[in-house]
């Protein structure tokens, strides 16, 4: 009896855990059921064969489940993300950050701004729209304060005027983090940046190479009652390399000592650039382990609830929805936070002109599916990989967790009644 090429096999010992990544069901079964080609050899019971069955487990269900996913994909939503880089400028000078050498000193200007709401309000003339998402970015976006809180104001109330649910996430290195500033917004994620303070202060510096880390902790501190809310969450990404990996766990310990209310904490993994001295000495199959065994019980034995899931809808990235995009400073679009200025698209003002500009320029990846790549459309871990996306250096470079590791450590705490440390699983 063959099982279907999105199941997975998980060793948990004297069991194989079948995880089916098409709908999430799990079952385990004794390994001498198998034989050597991994293929189960021994005959089961009608009950246990009808529980593979309804479960899609079984290679009959390998076309099925490939025609679904073909008819449910699309690239159209009725959300809209947007990404809105509010100044080219920084006041650190991190030493793997993508934007070294790219700096300039653009803020965006208010005739950007009424742009950015006109847009939106336009998109949402076109088509249904229930979710603003936005993400401000930089450079740093906290140096561009007023014009952050002019924008939102203005898109919070277009939303309430077309009953739009609006979410933001600020992306900040921590520096200029103020109380009566985030109290002045709702529903935000608040997404900064922090390792131990030796790797902190050599990789995330002030031009003058003076670290970072004792005024991002005290900025933090600062806004702790803000983090009490329940609609501003903070987020504490730890990006990670040869040089901090090891200190992982006694940062989590000094994190839960400050007493600041953290909704979660990302390792994740730190990108090499060609402009940039910086070198990662973690291979990403070594980061990869690390995050899906050690990271992940530290993390989990201290409370920190882990928020990522394995997808179990073929969904495009968000990059390759239509009408999602990156909109630079100086007005110039983009296709996402991950594309950089050199690839920029159209001006904003112009695709005002004719909604369908921007759609058209990014055509390639507005209107691609995985399933017109043979090595994608035909793999086993589609689901979970979505397809070889323009930002990947691999075509299977997609991961943040070991597969394997993770579903193992998710049934760990599942069969000992902690399934809800994973919340989105």
């Amino acid at each position: 009896m063959k099982l279907n090429k999105y199941t997975k096999l998980v060793d948990l010992g004297k069991e194989y855990c079948l995880y089916n990544t098409y709908n999430s069901a799990a079952v385990t079964l004794p390994k001498h059921y198998f034989n050597t080609d991994l293929n189960i050899d021994k005959n089961l019971s009608a009950d246990e064969i009808q529980i593979l069955k309804d479960f899609e487990m079984l290679d009959d269900s390998e076309k099925r489940i490939l025609e679904t996913l073909k008819k449910e994909y699309n690239n159209e939503s009725t959300g809209l993300v947007l990404s809105v880089e509010l100044t080219r400028r920084c006041n650190l000078h991190c030493a793997y950050c993508y934007e070294n050498g790219l700096r300039n000193d653009s803020v965006i200007s208010d005739e950007i701004i009424e742009q950015i709401v006109d847009y939106v309000d336009a998109v949402s003339n076109k088509k249904e729209l229930n979710l603003l998402k936005i993400n401000y970015m930089g450079g740093e976006p906290l140096l561009a304060k007023n014009q952050m809180k002019k924008l939102h104001k203005l898109l919070e109330e277009l939303c309430t005027k077309k009953n739009i649910e609006m979410k933001s996430v600020l992306n900040t290195n921590g520096v200029l983090l103020e109380k009566d500033f985030l109290n002045s917004f709702k529903n935000m994620e608040v997404s900064i940046t922090l390792s131990n303070r030796e790797d902190h202060d050599t990789v995330r510096t002030y031009e003058d190479g003076s670290g970072s880390y004792n005024i991002i902790l005290q900025k933090i501190k600062e806004c702790k009652d803000v983090f009490e809310r329940d609609d501003i969450n903070l987020d504490i990404r730890f990006n990670t390399h040869g040089g901090n990996y090891r200190y992982f766990e006694s940062f989590l310990d000094m994190l839960i000592d400050m007493g600041v209310n953290i909704k979660q904490v990302e390792p994740m993994y730190t990108l090499e650039y060609e402009q940039n001295e910086f070198k990662n000495t973690l291979s990403r199959k070594d980061f990869l382990i690390w995050n899906s065994t050690i990271a992940l019980d530290a993390l989990l034995s201290r409370g920190f609830k882990i928020y990522f899931s394995l997808p179990t809808v073929l969904r495009p990235c968000k990059a390759y929805i239509n009408d999602n995009c990156k909109i630079y400073a100086d007005g110039n679009m983009g296709l996402c936070d991950a594309s950089d200025y050199a690839t920029r698209g159209p001006k904003l003002e112009d695709v005002l002109k004719d909604l369908n500009l921007f759609n058209e320029q990014y055509k390639e990846f507005k209107t691609w599916a995985p399933f017109n790549q043979d090595k994608c459309g035909n793999c086993a871990n589609l689901i979970l990989c979505g397809g070889n996306y323009f930002c990947r250096n691999g075509m299977c470079d997609y991961e943040r967790y070991d597969i394997g590791l993770f579903i193992k450590k998710y049934l760990e705490y599942v069969m000992n009644g902690k399934s809800d440390m994973f919340v989105n699983m």
